[in-house]
């Protein structure tokens, strides 16, 4: 587990923030802004049980959050001026699995999550605007198996452009 509250990360070459292969976090009250690539990046695919609240990220060249993890919590943050605010990649194979642990401190890592039947386990509140989409979800994941992807009440305005390929809110 870990807990970041109120950092701020300013014109990262790359990522302003990358969650790598971990669980059972929260990062809170956090500003990203002027990223390269992605303002908060879920890299591995195996990232779950983390909760991300009341963050703000602006400015970003490509994706305010690219996430390659669904199995997680994301409460009132909000992007603004970036590609996509919230990208929920596709690019993981439906066959991948990750062994992750079934509590915070679990260091055997008990638990095994098969990626593509994993719903969004909380996507609430969150904001995008001057954004080519707000939400970026690939029709073929995102736990058909148990309701698919639920989002309570997204804001988006000012928008731009047209999405290529997937679901965009």
């Amino acid at each position: 587990a870990f807990r970041l509250e109120g950092c701020v990360f300013d014109n990262a070459k790359k990522w302003g923030l990358a969650i790598h292969d971990t669980c059972h976090g929260l990062v809170r009250g956090c500003v990203v802004a002027g990223a390269q690539h992605a303002g908060v990046a879920l890299e591995e695919g195996s990232e779950c049980w983390n909760a991300f609240e009341n963050n703000f990220v602006s400015g970003v060249q490509e994706s305010g959050w690219w996430c390659q993890s669904t199995m997680n919590y994301w409460r009132d943050n909000v992007v603004a001026n970036c590609k996509d605010a919230f990208y929920f990649t596709p690019n993981l194979a439906a066959s991948l699995v990750f062994d992750v642990p079934a509590f915070p401190g679990d260091r055997n890592r008990s638990d095994v999550v098969r990626w593509v039947t994993q719903p969004l386990l909380d996507f609430s509140n969150n904001e995008g605007y001057a954004c080519r989409s707000v939400v970026y979800l690939d029709p073929r994941k995102g736990g058909r198996d148990r309701g698919g992807f639920r989002l309570r009440n997204p804001r988006a305005w000012a928008g731009w452009g047209n999405v290529d390929y997937g679901s965009a809110v």
